[in-house]
């Protein structure tokens, strides 16, 4: 929704040597008020965030981003 604070958290998390996943990426806000992540999303979110905690194959921490996966 906000890539310039994505961004900006980015390198907040790059100066600090911390890494930081954009969870834009991997899910969107609920339609039914475009601000919270209904229960779908957030089981996404959280399966995103075990496999990249874990490094799972295909899945490695970046101070940017983490690759979208299916």
């Amino acid at each position: 929704r906000a890539p310039a604070l994505a961004n900006a958290l980015a390198q907040v998390a790059r100066s600090r040597g911390v890494d930081a996943l954009d969870a834009g990426l991997h899910v969107q806000v609920s339609a039914l008020d475009g601000v919270h992540l209904d229960a779908d999303a957030h089981r996404v979110l959280g399966d995103r965030m075990a496999r990249w905690l874990r490094g799972a194959p295909g899945v490695s921490p970046s101070h940017t981003t983490v690759p979208h996966l299916p």
